[in-house]
């Protein structure tokens, strides 16, 4: 019996690519949904100074041409600063004119705690007045592991503002100590999205990898899931061109990558789920 997963492709794998190659090649890789990356300082398929009406008119049209649909946005920015928080309402704007039910977010670092719930404020009036949901990543900052989120989240209150699961950064910024597959269990009555990544230790390297080729129990979280009463969406995020040495601060390697590596990237990880009796829709 096949269990069904709406799952997206994040395009920050094709960093460097222009937004509709990069929606070209994930239609290509047999994938239905797509989770557009506008990530400061990562990768920025489309940036706020850009967002107009006749932008979203035309990622529209694109998208309708290719089949692609949008769960989520990717509208990363650091919520304690008030440039973030500008850049922020503009990206939950064009989310929402994209149809997305969702956008995701970092929170911010732990050392301005008290500006981001200052701010969150502010965030939850605008998710209200757009009827959109909010994801906090997972990012080994404000929102890290489930375990340590939660005070956060219920401290906030409000079911418009999420956790975004993000499994690979769990693993990461924890430095390998904490498993994805045991926190997960403690929040996700409170997880409105999932982000699977997972990361591959060689000796002192530590990089980001296709799923499966990693050390993260992904089939794990499958079958959590599989028990959940609840679906719980999610993106295949695979950023290869992330690494660091020891689990120190990351690095980004030279992109845009091979399209033929990316391409193997996808199919790689598509296949591992599908051999887990997943459909993905």
């Amino acid at each position: 019996m096949q269990y069904k997963l709406e799952i997206s492709l994040g395009t920050n794998i094709f960093d460097g690519y222009s937004l509709f190659d990069a929606l070209i090649y994930t239609s290509e890789n047999g994938l239905k949904s797509v989770e557009i990356a506008s990530i400061d300082g990562v990768c920025e398929h489309i940036k706020p100074e850009d967002m107009s009406d006749e932008l979203l008119a035309e990622v529209k049209s694109k998208l309708k041409k290719l089949k692609l649909k949008i769960v989520a946005f990717s509208g990363h920015v650091d919520l304690t600063v008030e440039e973030g928080l500008r850049r922020f309402f503009k990206k939950m704007e064009f989310a929402k004119g994209l149809g997305a039910k969702i956008i995701n977010t970092n929170a911010g670092p732990l050392s301005r705690l008290q500006q981001f719930k200052d701010n969150i404020k502010a965030v939850i009036e605008k998710a209200e007045e757009l009827n959109i949901k909010v994801g906090l990543e997972s990012h080994g900052d404000i929102i890290s592991s489930a375990h340590d989120s939660l005070g956060i989240i219920k401290e906030i209150n409000h079911p418009l503002i999420r956790l975004n699961y993000d499994t690979g950064n769990v693993y990461y910024h924890s430095k390998k100590i904490i498993d994805p597959s045991e926190d997960i269990i403690d929040a996700l009555d409170f997880i409105e999205y999932i982000h699977l990544k997972d990361i591959r230790v060689e000796s002192r390297k530590i990089e980001y990898c296709a799923l499966g080729d990693g050390s993260i129990k992904l089939n794990d979280i499958f079958n959590i899931l599989k028990q959940y009463d609840r679906i719980i969406p999610m993106t295949i995020e695979i950023p290869i061109y992330l690494f660091c040495y020891g689990w120190g601060p990351l690095k980004k390697g030279k992109t845009p990558l091979e399209i033929e590596k990316i391409k193997e990237a996808i199919q790689k990880s598509v296949d591992y789920i599908k051999k887990f009796g997943i459909e993905i829709v």
